[in-house]
């Protein structure tokens, strides 16, 4: 957003001398680096960068020392509160105050009227300044990983905001106005305490990526205007029994992960797949799905189905172990799925695979394990990328008559089956493997 600018960079180790009034920065500050001279060009600067510098005040009068600054960034320092004269940055477009400590935001930041990012997450804030409607020109807010509860209902005028994470707060509700935001392509609402969703987000047009996960909803809007835009979606570990209709017609959705909900029986939508043309994964672990639509062998893209155990990450941390879902058998279209190159269907209640699986030619990752299978379709070795396969605790007791051609296989996982090392060692020319 800002180029031909002068630039003030600083590395402190003393957070009292990071404290003090910039004009005085240069002399009280032995340990600071400067692109320029800041005694002689302080009037002139544009961005200020305090990042990780120990700060714990601010000193007053900032606006009037650096009139011109449009970029003032002070993530990770010891912030308690931003001085009220904040709000006489005229000029400023982006301001970063992630990782402080900071309680409140001023309500003086509404006149802002030029700002168009603010990042405020991983701080203590437990609400927002009311009128945030007022900076028109706002298009990134990040507000995650705070204590907050609700959103302003001034949120809607925003118009220009075309991302907005609010993710791993306590928000309990979705303002209504959000439906104002007509530009708003990115939302993450993601760990927080919603039960529902306003039918009024149904009306944004342009939607491409919603993280509504960990949270505690059970049914989403009827009406959905972005199902031409929404390129992902993930849904995971909320109350969702069902997927609503208009999920056939998110024509140019790449990922959508339900894991760990109250899916049933068929889950998906009849129809699902005819129109759902750009899928390339789809995660759907942990739930109660006994069968899946026979019109998902025309997701002709999907590289990537989850329908087994699995483990779910939050922040790279490890957090649950999901289960399977209750699948007992695979439709016919399966082997239409020739893009597959992972395939996770472990813990289920499959009895058989189709006959014909040795068409899923591009496969590589198949997790058949924790099932019901008695044997394997004499096709299996057709599938000539396969590297990785696991077929431990079912009740195969015979592998196919050319299993060993599987020339490319690295990992073999049989144990707790009825096999016997003879038998698997006399159908495959690698001893050992087994």
């Amino acid at each position: 957003m800002i180029s031909n600018m002068q630039t003030v960079k600083c590395q402190v180790q003393n957070s009292e001398k990071a404290a003090c009034g910039l004009t005085r920065m240069s002399e009280r500050c032995p340990n600071l680096y400067l692109t320029l001279d800041i005694k002689l060009n302080v009037m002139r600067l544009s961005c200020v960068y305090l990042d990780f510098v120990n700060i714990s005040c601010l000193p007053l009068g900032m606006s009037k020392q650096i009139p011109l600054l449009k970029v003032l960034s002070l993530s990770g320092n010891k912030l308690t509160y931003i001085p009220d004269d904040f709000g006489d940055f005229e000029n400023l477009v982006e301001l970063c105050l992630s990782r402080n400590n900071i309680q409140m935001l001023p309500e003086t930041l509404s006149k802002l009227k030029k700002l168009e990012m603010l990042k405020v997450n991983a701080n203590v804030l437990t609400k927002l300044y009311s009128e945030i409607g007022q900076n028109v020109n706002l298009i990134i807010l990040k507000v995650d990983a705070n204590k907050l509860k609700r959103l302003p209902a001034t949120l809607g005028l925003l118009k220009n905001l075309c991302v907005l994470e609010a993710q791993n707060n306590k928000i309990n509700n979705i303002p209504p106005t959000i439906k104002f935001l007509i530009h708003l392509l990115k939302v993450n609402f993601s760990c927080n305490h919603l039960v529902d969703v306003p039918q009024t987000f149904g009306e944004l047009k342009y939607l491409k990526h919603i993280d509504l996960s960990y949270n505690r909803l059970s049914s989403l809007c009827e009406i959905f205007n972005s199902s031409s835009t929404l390129e992902y979606l993930c849904l995971d570990f909320n109350r969702f029994s069902t997927c609503p209709e208009w999920f056939n017609y998110l024509q140019n959705l790449s990922i959508l992960s339900m894991t760990h909900n109250k899916l049933r029986n068929a889950a998906l939508p009849n129809g699902f797949g005819l129109l759902n043309a750009k899928l390339n994964t789809l995660d759907l672990r942990g739930n109660f799905i006994t069968h899946l639509p026979d019109t998902v062998g025309k997701l002709h893209c999907l590289k990537k189905l989850y329908l087994g155990l699995g483990t779910s990450t939050v922040n790279t941390v490890r957090i649950a172990c999901i289960f399977g879902n209750w699948l007992e058998k695979l439709p016919d279209s399966f082997i239409s799925l020739t893009s597959l190159t992972v395939l996770h269907i472990n813990q289920n209640q499959l009895k058989e695979i189709p006959s014909e699986f040795g068409k899923l030619i591009n496969l590589i990752d198949l997790h058949l394990d924790s099932n019901m299978l008695v044997k394997l379709p004499k096709s299996f070795p057709q599938l000539a990328s396969l590297k990785r396969c696991h077929l431990s605790s079912n009740r195969i007791s015979i592998l196919p008559p050319d299993f060993g051609l599987l020339v490319t296989l690295t990992e073999l996982y049989l144990n707790s089956n009825k096999h016997s090392e003879r038998e698997l060692n006399t159908q495959s020319p690698r001893r050992g493997l087994f």
